[in-house]
């Protein structure tokens, strides 16, 4: 999942590289950017959301809660709303593409590059410890905490199905 994340992600810098240049266009680079930032932030939240529910287990040696696994399905929901905000994003890079000179796409390269690749970097590792949480908590569930992991992951699915049609839309 976490790859697809990258790459879509990938093809959403491209896509804002292309069509950058100018104040308006800035800001969508640094919109993309925050929105990288957010998604990040909330699979961190979903983590340690089911990391403290796979501690608890094991410190109270029961099975995990579904409460936990519930509480993060909640927070995975939010990755939809930062899929949708990423695609206006995209949508208002690609009205603006065929105005920008090849010097302002470099200046834009030049300038939010670092800050684009540590998003990506932060987010690729957030979606690993997010696959070693999910494998944590598959351990110490019982048969209703796996039913409500599988809620999750279909939640997160979701998630990542928005983000998929950045890269549907490109091709």
């Amino acid at each position: 999942m976490r790859k697809v994340f990258v790459l879509i992600l990938g093809t959403l810098f491209v896509c804002t590289l292309v069509g950058c240049g100018t104040d308006p266009n800035e800001k969508s680079v640094a919109n993309t950017i925050s929105c990288l930032t957010s998604t990040s932030d909330v699979i961190k939240q979903v983590t340690k959301t089911l990391n403290d529910g796979v501690s608890e287990a094991k410190k109270n040696n029961k099975p995990l809660a579904k409460d936990k696994v519930n509480k993060a399905t909640e927070e995975a929901a939010k990755l939809k709303e930062w899929a949708t905000a990423l695609q206006n994003i995209k949508a208002e890079i690609e009205m603006r593409k065929e105005g920008v000179t090849k010097e302002q796409k470099e200046e834009l390269s030049k300038k939010h590059k670092a800050a684009f690749q540590q998003a990506l970097a932060d987010l690729d590792d957030a979606q690993k410890k997010l696959e070693t949480a999910l494998k944590d908590a598959d351990a110490v569930a019982d048969a209703d905490g796996k039913a409500a992991l599988e809620v999750l992951r279909g939640k997160l699915k979701e998630g990542q199905d928005e983000f998929e049609v950045l890269t549907k839309r490109q091709t």
